[in-house]
């Protein structure tokens, strides 16, 4: 079994685009903890945990995009 290795740019890409949509929705982490139950964004924005598709997928629906156009101009090293 392999050793999983974090692709640190890619996780700064999608914390940094996770920011960008809260910000643009006038969103604090405190209302948007309040709207989706169970994700702890405050963790996930400041890289103490990484965001699970799930989470992704639910974020994705709650901000009206689909997951291509959130990942659309995130680069994979």
């Amino acid at each position: 079994m392999g050793v999983f290795v974090r692709n640190d740019t890619l996780h700064q890409q999608v914390i940094e685009r996770l920011k960008q949509l809260r910000k643009e929705r006038g969103l604090t982490q405190e209302k948007l903890q309040f709207e989706l139950k169970g994700i702890n964004i405050g963790n996930i924005e400041r890289g103490i945990n990484s965001p699970s598709l799930t989470t992704l997928g639910r974020l994705c629906k709650f901000y009206n995009i689909s997951l291509s156009e959130f990942f659309k101009g995130i680069e994979v090293e």
